[in-house]
């Protein structure tokens, strides 16, 4: 896979959480909350008063001291020095760290959860993978939010926003999922926003909620009748588990 280069998107991180570059696009995809809603109830959900977790790229948004978690095990590493420390200045109790996902700094089958949001796709898959593999407990769980890159249009735009975006990253292709597949047990991809992201594109800052809701549906629809839809989506979630002979 590509060589990335890690101290340029260190550079560029800090750069965009000082500046608060993102502001306008945060603002432009708020209509996709919904996915980031079920994607924190799936965290929360499978957490329990002992379980280990770790937050893997927390950015600006570390969001695992919002998510109302029973555990005082908590863990979050980030390549952004600048974010890392903002987030330990706001949340003492957090174990924050600088750390690169290639090379993580913990210990063999430490974690019993890690979750990530639009991370794996800045990362060497081929090593930040066997990173994770290696840290998290045999039977771990691991849930991930990520972009797909399949979508023509989507990546249209992309192109038309460099500013916002680092050369290396790369959202994930079909090919990306297997190779994660490859190295743990996937018990769930659920595939996101292809209509509900047309809707947006078109109508922008005008409230069409009832359009959304029918944009959701018609995704549901066409990802049971037409599998290979799926991969044109712009979100995918990712849940699986550590194989206990790992």
């Amino acid at each position: 896979m590509k060589e990335i280069n890690i101290e340029s998107e260190k550079i560029f991180h800090n750069k965009i959480f000082k500046t608060n570059q993102r502001k306008g696009l945060d603002e432009f995809y708020g209509f996709a909350k919904y996915i980031y809603t079920e994607f924190e109830n799936a965290i929360k959900n499978n957490i329990s008063s002992d379980s280990v977790v770790l937050e893997f790229g927390c950015g600006m948004k570390s969001i695992i001291n919002d998510l109302g978690l029973k555990t005082k095990h908590r863990y979050a590493f980030d390549i952004s020095d600048y974010a890392i420390q903002v987030n330990q200045k706001k949340y003492p109790e957090t174990v924050y760290q600088v750390c690169d996902a290639h090379k993580l700094e913990y210990d063999d089958n430490f974690f019993d959860i890690i979750f990530g949001s639009s991370i794996l796709h800045h990362l060497m898959l081929d090593k930040a993978i066997p990173e994770l593999n290696r840290v998290i407990k045999p039977n771990g769980l691991l849930l991930f939010l990520e972009p797909l890159g399949h979508n023509y249009f989507i990546n249209k735009f992309r192109n038309k926003t460099p500013e916002m975006r680092t050369e290396d990253e790369h959202p994930l292709l079909i090919s990306d999922l297997k190779f994660i597949s490859q190295n743990f047990n996937i018990s769930k991809t659920k595939f996101y926003c292809l209509f509900p992201l047309a809707v947006n594109f078109v109508f922008k800052s005008k409230k069409v909620e009832c359009l959304y809701g029918i944009a959701k549906k018609m995704d549901q629809i066409l990802f049971t009748l037409l599998p290979f839809t799926r991969k044109y989506a712009w979100i995918v979630v990712i849940i699986g588990r550590k194989n206990k002979s790992h």
